[in-house]
C-alpha cells in the first residue's frame, strides 16, 4: 500500500486504509479477527508511526491490547535500516510458529509505503 502523503504530515487526505488491506487479507485467508495473536511493526518514536499499529489492531482485532498484542521493534531497537523490516517479519513468523496462531508483521518506517504480512501456521495433515 502506498500512502497519498507522508505519514508525518499533520493533514492527510482520505485514502485506502491499512485496515481495509488487513481485513481483505484476513478474509482471503479465512482468519477470524479473534485468532490474531499479535501485530508486530517496525515503528519507532517518530511522528504518527507508533500509533498506526494500535489503531489497526483496534479496528481489525480489538482484543489485542496496545501494550501486549502490539509490539514496535523500532521503539526497542532504534532505527536499523532494512534489517528492521526483516526483524519484524522474523518475529511475527516465529510467534506464529510457536503459538500456532496468526500474526501480522507491519512495516511503517517509510513515510509513504506501508506493508503488511499475515503469517499463518501450517495446516495439520488430516488424520
Amino acid at each position: 500500500m502506498v500512502r497519498g502523503q507522508a505519514a508525518d504530515l499533520s493533514t492527510r487526505p482520505a485514502e485506502a486504509s491499512f485496515s481495509d488491506a488487513a481485513r481483505s487479507v484476513m478474509t482471503q485467508c479465512g482468519v477470524e479477527p479473534e485468532r490474531v495473536v499479535a501485530m508486530i511493526s517496525d515503528a519507532d518514536h517518530r511522528g504518527a508511526r507508533p500509533m498506526e499499529t494500535p489503531a489497526l489492531a483496534a479496528d481489525v482485532a480489538p482484543h489485542l491490547m496496545p501494550g501486549q498484542g502490539c509490539t514496535a521493534t523500532g521503539a526497542a531497537c532504534g532505527y536499523s535500516g532494512a534489517a528492521g523490516a526483516l526483524m519484524t517479519l522474523s518475529l511475527a513468523a516465529s510467534l506464529t510458529q510457536s503459538s500456532g496462531q496468526p500474526s501480522f508483521a507491519l512495516t511503517v518506517q517509510d513515510p509513504v509505503q506501508r506493508h503488511l504480512a499475515l503469517f499463518l501456521a501450517p495446516s495439520s495433515p488430516a488424520a
